[in-house]
């Protein structure tokens, strides 16, 4: 694999990953309307990306830099 392929599929990682928080923080807003506590929701996104590879994966290349 090139440095640019690799560059490239780093860069789709990161914006899934971007998208996924973007997401979250949408759900999040909904739910401090209803007074939930956040804590739980964090960890309930934590198990969601968890069964992501992307995430994973993006958890892995951020280690290697």
């Amino acid at each position: 694999m090139t440095r640019l392929q690799g560059e490239k599929t780093k860069s789709c990682i990161h914006r899934y990953y971007l998208k996924t928080l973007f997401k979250f923080q949408l759900i999040s807003n909904y739910f401090n309307n209803k007074k939930v506590i956040n804590h739980n929701l964090s960890i309930v996104l934590y198990i969601i990306l968890n069964k992501k590879r992307a995430f994973r994966l993006f958890v892995f290349s951020k280690n290697k830099n």
